[in-house]
């Protein structure tokens, strides 16, 4: 870096001799060797300057742990920009300027970093996929032809289908395959009577309960918080002694 030292204004005293000195000198610095020098030098090229801000960049990247980005050279991937600039036929320095300054095409081949590629879009539905639908017993092979058959659109007529309609103007629909199948005849399941919740008796401070609701209720907190203290084998639950009969 260039650079002068002002000339003071005024004579210089040293105070220990009391001698006085003539004004400062000038003096510049050389930045190609960093020496003084007596006349101002002239400045670095501009390739110069930003060659050597590239070379103290590359230093930086390199203390901090520079880390390789994979590089796609037509539909080829390289794990690196050193590993491919030979694809390319140029240098990695080059290849890395042009990739930083966003070139599309270096050297006639497509250049770009891998994880600048956009994935494909999810595809939300899948028309090699085939549900058999039935309508009033015509067997239709897709949803789409059920649903030109009925004169709704595709995606309307899928979603009202999965939702669980099945009347469409007074025609019914069901998948096929479901048609098939029989049901499985369902069973009601009987409510079971409160009353003999948790039959076993209880014992609390000497008095026998027949059923747990009891004996909560004369300790004083719920069913399932006796039930658990006396599994995890407490003695006494709110300063009550508790046990199984």
């Amino acid at each position: 870096m260039s650079g002068a030292y002002l000339q003071p204004s005024r004579v210089v005293l040293d105070a220990h001799s009391g001698a006085t000195s003539g004004p400062v000198r000038v003096s510049y610095f050389d930045p190609r060797t960093g020496e003084p020098c007596a006349t101002k030098p002239e400045p670095l090229h501009g390739d110069q300057e930003r060659r050597g801000r590239e070379r103290e960049g590359y230093r930086a990247s390199l203390a901090r742990g520079w880390k390789k980005r994979a590089v796609l050279v037509g539909s080829v991937e390289y794990e690196s920009i050193a590993a491919a600039a030979p694809a390319v036929g140029v240098s990695k320095t080059k290849l890395a300027k042009s990739l930083r300054d966003g070139a599309a095409e270096v050297n006639g081949r497509s250049v770009r970093y891998a994880a600048d590629v956009q994935p494909p879009p999810m595809r939300t539905n899948n028309p090699g996929h085939k549900c058999a639908v039935l309508v009033d017993g015509v067997r239709h092979e897709s949803i789409a032809d059920a649903a030109a058959a009925l004169g709704y659109s595709r995606t309307y007529f899928a979603s009202e289908l999965r939702s669980g309609r099945r009347d469409y103007g007074g025609r019914t629909v069901e998948y096929a395959d479901k048609a098939m199948k029989p049901e499985p005849a369902k069973t009601e399941r009987k409510p079971m009577d409160p009353a003999k919740y948790h039959t076993r008796p209880v014992m609390v401070d000497g008095v026998r309960y027949a059923r747990l609701m009891d004996a909560a209720a004369v300790v004083g907190c719920s069913q399932s918080y006796l039930s658990m203290r006396l599994k995890e084998g407490y003695d006494r639950v709110k300063g009550c002694a508790v046990a199984y009969a």
